[in-house]
């Protein structure tokens, strides 16, 4: 008896050492990793020789995608003015496509510089076909450079690509190049298609000459309105599906008159005031075409001059707006002409159309009428352009780089109490860009981290960036996981 319990009590001992051994191995070991987030982007998955995956990081100096992409198709070209776009990049089976407005008669210049031995070539498309195409720029240089002239007003697309599988950088560039100012014809695309008679030699139609832009291009919409001086006569020409604007400030009192002198374009004279029609002309008579308007000014005012082209015509024509001030109220003059000075009286205050009275003033003062300048116009608040940059600071250079743009993200606009004034979305590069009038914006806020602000310094561009850490989500994990 005394053999079995020794032996059930060294069973026992033995069981409670197991446990207390098991508890404090689970005490020591670390709490499970949680789940997180990174916000860096990984590396494509390559396969191993035994089949499995594994996450090989890009080699030094490998070229990235630039700030532009995704551009790879028509349907995402990115837009670009007449500008260098510099630090883009092409890689393995990557293509990009931009696209450009261009007016009839311009002739535009395309050319792209390159760098870590990328070959590059050039397409320009019009309206679905293919209108100029460049490979190298010489025999040295593996750049690209097309030049071409715009058959009328729209959006050319620009399709960059790589001749050779190497990747590299390169800078692209659009220009605009003054029209050679002899009596030579203009550069033609290289190469030129050839015309050949049709089968049935029917005559082919006479194509439409191109009328190159004048001076105050691009000035085809009421926000571009190319300002003029009045009295001054302006020599401008009307393309095909062109529009002009104009503008300039009328003076209170004064009578103006605006006239078009052409024999080439039917054209339509308006005069607009804060965007609507204040009076305007056709024909100025039934055997000319050009227009010829005048009005009255009551106080003074912005003024806006729309000139059309009737029936699809073109041509030069010219714009001038005179001013005609009207002439003082007669009156009877001394017959010897006296410098003397007005002297008015203080107590008896002169309304806005009074004429002085010679009966008031001393023998031989000249008589005036006094009119009046009309209401003071406020000046337009100015517009107040505020930048911010919210990019996820990858390389940890405490400065937005290439690619580190957070798109999509909200951004608010509040004063010093907090109260939102404007919002807007960052774009692709992660900028958004706040165009108000609003003098009283304290601090931007991007609700996207929290406590995630800065103040607002006018005139000078903002970066949030998110330090290049980890940020933990814990997900709720089902039962019985």
């Amino acid at each position: 008896m005394r053999h079995n319990l020794f032996i059930l009590a060294l069973i026992t001992t033995f069981v409670l050492c197991f446990i207390t051994i098991s508890d404090g191995v689970a005490q020591t070991e670390p709490n499970p990793t949680p789940i997180v987030i990174d916000l860096t982007a990984s590396p494509p998955p390559s396969p191993t020789p035994d089949g499995g995956v594994t996450f090989t990081p890009p080699p030094p100096g490998s070229v990235t995608p630039d700030r532009f992409e995704v551009n790879d198709t028509a349907a995402t070209a990115t837009g670009i003015g007449f500008q260098p776009e510099p630090d883009l990049s092409l890689t393995a089976g990557d293509v990009d496509y931009f696209t450009l407005f261009v007016k009839a008669g311009q002739l535009v210049v395309i050319s792209t510089a390159v760098y870590d031995g990328l070959d590059t070539e050039i397409f320009v498309y019009w309206a679905g076909s293919e209108l100029a195409y460049n490979d190298d720029r010489s025999g040295a240089d593996l750049g690209s450079l097309v030049t071409f002239q715009a058959p009328g007003d729209g959006w050319v697309y620009l399709l960059v690509q790589p001749v050779s599988p190497l990747s590299g950088r390169y800078d692209l560039t659009a220009m605009l190049a003054e029209p050679t100012p002899t009596n030579t014809s203009l550069p033609t695309v290289t190469p030129s298609p050839t015309m050949t008679p049709l089968p049935t030699m029917v005559p082919l139609p006479t194509a439409t000459p191109v009328i190159p832009p004048d001076s105050a291009e691009p000035n085809n919409t009421q926000e571009t309105a190319y300002p003029i001086v009045p009295d001054t006569s302006y020599a401008l020409s009307m393309g095909e599906g062109d529009i002009d604007f104009f503008t300039f400030i009328a003076k209170a009192g004064n009578q103006y008159a605006c006239e078009t002198v052409t024999q080439e374009i039917d054209t339509l004279l308006t005069i607009l005031v804060a965007g609507a029609a204040l009076t305007g002309n056709d024909d100025r008579t039934s055997q000319r075409i050009d227009s010829y308007v005048t009005w009255q000014v009551e106080m003074e005012q912005a003024i806006t001059i729309e000139v059309q082209a009737r029936g699809g015509s073109t041509g030069a024509y010219t714009l001038t707006c005179s001013s005609v001030v009207p002439a003082p109220v007669a009156g009877p003059m001394p017959p010897v002409p006296i410098m003397v000075t007005p002297i008015l009286s203080e107590t008896a205050p002169i309304s806005a159309t009074e004429t002085i009275s010679e009966t008031n003033l001393p023998a031989g003062a000249v008589s005036l009428t006094v009119r009046p300048l009309g209401p003071e116009i406020p000046p337009q608040p100015p517009v107040q352009q505020i930048r911010l940059i919210v990019y996820y600071d990858s390389n940890n250079d405490q400065n937005p780089s290439p690619g580190e743009g957070i798109p999509h993200v909200s951004v608010l606009a509040v004063d010093t109490h907090g109260q939102r004034i404007a919002r807007v979305f960052t774009d692709l590069q992660g900028e958004a860009i706040f165009n108000t009038t609003a003098d009283n914006i304290d601090r931007l806020v991007v609700p996207f981290v929290s406590a995630w602000s800065v103040r607002v310094q006018p005139g000078q561009p903002e970066s949030l960036g998110l330090p290049a850490v980890r940020i933990p989500v814990f997900l709720p994990a089902a039962s019985g996981e």
